[in-house]
């Protein structure tokens, strides 16, 4: 695995980082799938089903904020820093967690809201899609991986390059 330490995310149109795939959430260092990707994905336009492009983005960002709750509830600490780091630089890391997100999305989207957001199980203990989605995803995906054999330099924790 190679990781690109020199990597800076481009500007795109409207001032943010990222590609037409992903913007870069500097207060939460995680991507945010767009509304375009998403729908490639999936064949979903959520901007349609939002009624506005402001309703649809706030949508990817609780599904960022959940990706990475869900990614990162298992990991020690040392661990989720690197792995932060990781999707920053490595542009394959970065694919399976936007990936990651487009299943999370799609489950929340089946189940019809995002009701039981932050839960995995409902109160008989039987998993919600949401959950299941997500650990199904990090158990059949190379982000699963509880320890990464890197060392990280602290002045590399973000140095305002992701």
């Amino acid at each position: 695995m190679s990781i690109n330490k020199d990597f800076t995310f481009t500007a795109k149109g409207d001032g943010l980082y990222g590609t037409d795939d992903y913007t870069w959430d500097y207060t939460s260092h995680w991507p945010i799938l767009t509304i375009e990707f998403l729908e490639n994905m999936t064949g979903i336009n959520l901007a349609d089903k939002k009624a506005t492009t402001e309703l649809a983005n706030i949508e990817l960002k609780k599904v960022m904020r959940l990706s990475k709750l869900f990614l990162f509830k298992k990991l020690k600490r040392n661990t989720q820093i690197k792995l932060e780091y990781m999707v920053a630089k490595d542009e394959d890391r970065l694919k399976e967690v936007l990936e990651y997100q487009v299943h999370i999305f799609e489950a929340g989207f089946a189940d019809g809201g995002w009701i039981s957001m932050y839960e995995t199980t409902d109160e008989h203990g039987i998993k919600s899609s949401i959950g299941m989605a997500a650990e199904d995803f990090i158990y059949s995906s190379w982000l699963g991986i509880k320890t990464y054999g890197y060392t990280l330099l602290p002045a590399l924790i973000r140095d305002g390059t992701y």
